[in-house]
């Protein structure tokens, strides 16, 4: 079955051994998976799709698995995508929105935030990501 998983790994810059300690699958059979060496099985493929934070037809575009209820539909990852490749000032704008009302919860001033779900799926992912690549999570 056809897949997404090399492109979308590369995008968000998780490595084959990041996603097999999500998924629970060894990295030689998830580099098999990844290069439609085999096919997962149903389990498998709902593991990688829920690790990468994506929905199974986002994944793997063929399947014919039905979504768990509330799956994520991947929407962030359209996002990220697009962040990935903003300007220096498109960059500065969103993080000129994010920072203050960061900065006023963090002192306590702000009780509540006033962000789209979209942009905290965003803020979130990105938070996450460096966690991550600095090994703190």
């Amino acid at each position: 079955m056809r897949n997404n998983i090399h492109e979308i790994r590369r995008i968000i810059t998780v490595s084959l051994d990041e996603l097999s300690r999500r998924t629970g699958i060894d990295p030689p059979k998830l580099s098999r998976i990844q290069n439609d060496l085999i096919e997962p099985r149903e389990d498998e493929t709902r593991k990688i799709a829920a690790a990468l934070r994506l929905s199974i037809k986002k994944v793997f575009p063929e399947s014919q698995l039905k979504e768990a209820e509330g799956t994520n539909d991947g929407d962030e990852f359209f996002e990220l995508q697009k962040m990935a490749h903003k300007s220096e000032s498109e960059w500065k704008q969103f993080l000129n929105h994010i920072f203050p009302t960061l900065n006023s919860i963090i002192q306590g001033n702000k009780k509540s935030i006033t962000l789209s779900v979209k942009e905290a799926r965003l803020l979130y992912e990105l938070v996450h990501q460096f966690a991550e690549k600095r090994r703190l999570i």
